[in-house]
């Protein structure tokens, strides 16, 4: 009875450096996700639109958006990219991320500004929020196989 009691006593803080260490994959797997969604947008503001939606995207990739059929698969999404006449500025800055255990999937949520060209020329600003749903590929590299959102009000505090 002793050597089981010991035994059990042993066992207990190992339990918890155990949650701990599992804690720590899954804020690592998180952080991996909210890295990768920042490096779109970076891309994004720097190479255009088109290069960041094509570079950042997976094989089996869905694009949602409002008022349009979904963008099914990356040679859809490629050819409707290459199409594009006009390059918005497009900026997000994401306000959560999460990971699943497996490590195999994560989501990135936040705003998005949208500055286009009116068909007179000037500027317009459009707000939203999005959703991207991201896959761990075999190499190790995120990529997106999700990516929607809708129309918003202009965010309160912005210029």
């Amino acid at each position: 009875m002793n050597t089981f009691l010991a035994f059990i006593i042993f066992l207990i803080p190992l339990c918890g450096v155990a949650q701990q260490s599992e804690e720590s994959r899954i804020q690592k797997l998180k952080d991996e996700v909210l890295k990768t969604d920042i490096a779109f947008n970076k891309m994004c503001q720097t190479e255009g639109f088109s290069k960041a939606f094509i570079e950042f995207a997976a094989a089996d990739v869905i694009l949602m958006r409002q008022n349009q059929f979904p963008i099914v698969g990356f040679d859809a999404l490629k050819d409707r990219f290459s199409k594009l006449t006009s390059q918005p500025k497009l900026s997000w800055y994401p306000r959560k991320a999460d990971a699943s255990a497996s490590g195999d999937l994560g989501y990135t949520f936040g705003n998005w500004e949208l500055v286009s060209k009116t068909a007179s020329g000037s500027d317009t600003t459009s707000y939203g929020v999005y959703i991207t749903v991201w896959k761990k590929q075999i190499n190790g590299k995120w990529k997106y196989v999700f990516d929607g959102g809708n129309d918003t009000p202009k965010p309160s505090g912005l210029k």
